[in-house]
């Protein structure tokens, strides 16, 4: 996606998200230095509010049309840059596995890791689950998605006890 179809708030979330690669990937670019430090200065999981754009003008010294041209920039560099090999390193993993009952009931686990991925339409067994779950710790793995942000890889795996459904 180019930044060109970006607007500014997307542009802002986008490279706060992902400051820490913007920076290794523009690494000794100093036309982009000072943004970079300012977008440093925030996290997009804090609940403190992000610069306006009025605040990173004055704070750049720099008119509108140029800090868009600058951000627009530095993300298409960005995303150019991310495929060549180490520029985007994958720091954590988190794999959160959701199972749910035909009774509406929801359990959350979250395993340091897996040996292993299943599939969708896989069969596993969870046996501390055996008395809270209908299906006697038995699950059919219903859906997997992946989520690759701010150098994390999150697996969600969602589970059910209807085992006997066969889509």
């Amino acid at each position: 996606m180019e930044g060109t179809e970006l607007n500014f708030r997307q542009l802002l979330i986008a490279l706060i998200s992902e400051k820490k690669a913007i920076a290794k990937v523009l690494k000794g670019q100093e036309k982009y230095d000072k943004l970079l430090s300012e977008i440093s200065k925030y996290d997009i999981d804090d609940d403190e509010p992000l610069p306006k754009q009025k605040d990173l003008l004055k704070t750049l010294g720099i008119k509108r049309k140029a800090l868009i041209a600058l951000m627009r920039e530095m993300y298409d560099k960005f995303c150019s840059g991310i495929s060549r090999h180490g520029n985007y390193p994958i720091e954590e993993v988190e794999i959160l596995i959701c199972a749910s009952n035909m009774h509406e009931d929801y359990w959350m686990i979250s395993p340091e890791r897996l040996g292993f991925l299943p599939n969708v339409g896989d069969r596993i067994t969870i046996p501390f689950l055996r008395n809270n779950m209908s299906g006697g710790g038995y699950f059919k793995v219903r859906d997997i998605s992946h989520e690759i942000e701010n150098q994390k890889h999150i697996i969600v795996i969602s589970i059910d006890d209807n085992i006997l459904d066969r889509d």
